[in-house]
């Protein structure tokens, strides 16, 4: 359990007193599931920099960083709402309509 805690606080650049004195295990558990996203970005770096310098390099002929290189990750973005699909004219219409509304609920007048 102390290797938890200890990285929790050095890779997860949590408090340690935080750690160590106040943290539920509910948050342990939830913590240490979403641990990846503290590095998330530098492998997404990395990733964009291994595909440039190998398509430069003539080193592949793939042309997605994704495909090229793989993370556990990128199959949970579309879990998330990324590929949501785009609101429809009478989306846009309805919520014109509610914002007009909304906006007529306040006035000036005292």
């Amino acid at each position: 359990m102390a290797d938890v805690f200890s990285i929790l606080v050095f890779q997860g650049n949590l408090d340690p007193e935080y750690v160590l004195d106040r943290m539920s295990m509910l948050e342990l558990h939830i913590l240490v599931k979403n641990l990846y996203r503290a590095k998330q970005d530098d492998w997404d770096i990395a990733r964009q920099t291994i595909f440039t310098s190998a398509k430069v390099m003539g080193g592949t002929k793939e042309n997605n960083p994704r495909k090229f290189m793989p993370l556990p990750w990128d199959d949970l973005e579309g879990k998330t709402g990324d590929k949501d699909p785009l609101p429809t004219k009478e989306d846009i219409e309805r919520l014109k309509q509610k914002a007009k509304e909304y906006g007529t609920r306040f006035s000036n007048q005292d």
